[in-house]
């Protein structure tokens, strides 16, 4: 059996003996409490993005206080990012690009979930800063007539 099997079932004698029969029981319990916990800590991320803060911000503080990530990881701006953009937290699912109610509860209403795409797109379209940190006039409105990408500009040299 060896020493992690006899060390397994004496968690499991242990756990009987606190009344508690079922270790898959207790498992779940554990991972729905962690899972609620994430759940309320991203409602507090989406409510202080809707009142401006940064993802970069709303990173930094859930690292600071050690929030884990469900993988138990550090939490990253794109992590956060993604987690907004994707509409699982509307409790909607999507396969094939088409959208069906999820199984589990949405953390975010529709309208919540919509303006936060707006101030993400709107984040994402802003003029990028120089090494310099400056802003040029016409910076994300001029293209090159040849291929279409954006010109960046930087300072004259």
């Amino acid at each position: 059996v060896g020493l992690f099997g006899v060390a397994l079932r004496r968690g499991q004698v242990a756990l009987v003996d606190r009344g508690r029969h079922d270790v898959a029981q207790h498992q779940r319990d554990h991972a729905r409490h962690d899972h609620d916990e994430r759940q309320h800590e991203l409602r507090e991320c989406a409510d202080q993005l809707l009142q401006g803060a940064s993802l970069s911000g709303l990173t930094r503080e859930l690292n600071q206080r050690k929030v884990a990530t469900a993988f138990g990881g550090r939490w990253q701006r794109s992590t956060l990012q993604f987690i907004f953009r994707n509409k699982r937290i509307i409790g909607v699912r999507v396969h094939h690009g088409i959208e069906y109610p999820a199984q589990w509860p949405a953390i975010l209403s529709r309208q919540e979930w919509e303006e936060i795409q707006l101030i993400l797109d709107a984040k994402h379209k802003r003029p990028r800063r120089t090494k310099s940190g400056r802003t040029y006039l016409l910076t994300g409105f001029v293209v090159c007539s040849r291929c279409g990408k954006p010109v960046e500009l930087s300072g004259w040299q």
